[in-house]
């Protein structure tokens, strides 16, 4: 006796880069480093916030890994 599903769920994967197109840790840095000595206006502080807390959270990861 088994199961048989007549509905299934099916979620889309992320699409995952070609590893020339990510970033490495030296990369990161120039733009965190870039973004720290930059000057943004009201509208864009919530945007660059995420943008640097994603860049800071994949250098966490690589230089963990190296």
């Amino acid at each position: 006796m088994g199961f048989k599903a007549k509905n299934t769920i099916q979620k889309e994967l992320p699409k995952v880069l070609d590893s020339k197109d990510n970033l490495n840790l030296k990369e990161i840095g120039f733009l965190l480093s870039t973004i720290k000595n930059s000057t943004f206006e009201g509208k864009d502080v919530e945007l660059v916030f995420t943008l640097v807390l994603k860049l800071q959270n994949q250098y966490t990861k690589i230089a963990n890994d190296v």
